[in-house]
């Protein structure tokens, strides 16, 4: 046991002393590093490490600039993403939402054209037994032969009272009635097939600017015009065979809108060719002829404000002397669309193409003219009035142009 704990003892103390010894060199070593060390760090020494510092720390410096560039530059990119694809998802909304308005605007316009293409107009036969009896033949002798006789011309009922829509070349020969003897003109009306009935006419109104125009015409044999201002009012009065006047009579309802004159194309004619009929036979009877028609091309008398005021029907039979006056009634509508007034030149009816005022130009004239309506002479009560007046303020002045006319 005691031999175990020398060996112990001594081993111990070689142990001390070896780390005694390996301390002792450790802090023999660390004052000559510490030597070289103050040695090695001299002024240009200091010089290079301080530059070398310096370029580390710029490096560094650099590297962080870079980073952040590199960040920024991605935050911007992520940036312009971002609104690029907001941009493109507004534009896909608004995309998506045209698509919308387109397709619900052309279904509009399908069912806008189903409503135009589903319109009935009114059937020919129909139209016609309406058109008929409110269309007349105004009838004109004198006591003497000569330019004036006979005159014949056709005319329209527009109201139930029995005013009646023709031209104003027709109804001038109403301011001649005592031109040189007392009733020197007679004027009738005259209604349906064979002229069955017969009843007395006055005049109502006349243009004063068509007869201050054409009062140079009244002897021409063929004269010629626009058809501007071209429209005259007269009023049925009591029957030429003593009979009782009817309290009302059949009439076309007018049309003032003008919008509802133009795309409207099919129409039905009605009136009194006699351009090839002898004098004794338009004394006798004149037939009522009626058929349809296309509007084919519309014209404004006006320079500064556009609108409808003649249309242009092709040729058919009526496109004769004595269809003057006569109606051209939409088919669509019913209504009275035009009064014809001129034709143009043709061998046969075929080749001539009518010419009529529109009854909106008709309507618009008036009232410039007259400072009322023609709604409001139709009034009951308002038609004689309005008559009196007329020839007291302007018959006398009108009649002595057609007789200065007439007596050069």
């Amino acid at each position: 046991m005691f031999e175990l704990a020398g060996v112990f003892a001594s081993k111990t103390i070689a142990f001390i002393v070896g780390v005694g010894m390996v301390i002792a060199g450790i802090f023999h070593v660390q004052p000559k590093t510490e030597q070289t060390a103050k040695e090695n760090f001299s002024e240009t020494n200091t010089a290079v490490l301080v530059e070398k510092k310096e370029q580390q720390t710029t490096a560094v410096k650099e590297d962080t600039n870079k980073t952040i560039s590199v960040e920024v530059a991605a935050n911007s990119q992520n940036k312009e993403t971002k609104e690029k694809q907001t941009a493109i998802n507004r534009l896909e909304k608004l995309i998506e939402e045209t698509n919308t308005l387109t397709k619900q605007f052309s279904a509009l316009v399908k069912e806008e054209e189903k409503k135009s293409t589903t319109k009935e107009s009114v059937p020919f036969a129909e139209l016609n037994k309406r058109v008929r009896p409110a269309v007349v033949n105004i009838f004109c002798t004198t006591k003497s032969d000569g330019a004036l006789a006979p005159i014949t011309g056709s005319g329209i009922i527009i109201s139930s009272n029995g005013i009646i829509l023709t031209n104003a070349h027709v109804g001038q020969y109403f301011l001649l009635k005592n031109y040189q003897t007392e009733n020197f003109i007679s004027c009738m009306m005259r209604q349906g097939d064979g002229n069955n009935r017969t009843f007395g006419l006055d005049l109502v109104f006349i243009s004063p600017v068509w007869v201050k125009v054409h009062a140079k015409d009244i002897s021409t044999q063929n004269p010629t015009g626009t058809g501007q201002y071209d429209y005259a009012l007269l009023s049925i009065g009591n029957p030429t065979d003593g009979g009782e006047k009817p309290k009302a009579f059949p009439f076309i309802d007018i049309e003032t809108d003008e919008n509802n004159l133009v795309g409207n194309r099919s129409v039905l004619l009605a009136g009194y060719p006699a351009e090839f009929l002898s004098d004794a036979f338009l004394q006798r009877e004149l037939s009522l002829v009626s058929s349809i028609g296309e509007i084919q091309s519309i014209f404004t008398f006006s320079d500064s404000v556009p609108s409808v005021d003649l249309m242009e029907v092709q040729g058919n039979i009526i496109s004769q002397k004595g269809s003057s006056g006569g109606a051209i009634v939409s088919q669509e509508s019913g209504k009275l669309v035009g009064m014809i007034t001129t034709s143009t030149e043709g061998k046969t009816t075929g080749e001539r193409e009518l010419r009529a005022i529109t009854s909106s130009y008709v309507s618009r004239t008036f009232q410039k003219e007259t400072n009322t309506t023609l709604s409001n002479v139709f009034e009951e009560g308002n038609t004689e009035p309005f008559m009196r007046a007329f020839a007291e303020q302007m018959l006398p002045t009108l009649t002595e142009q057609l007789i200065t006319e007439l007596d050069r």
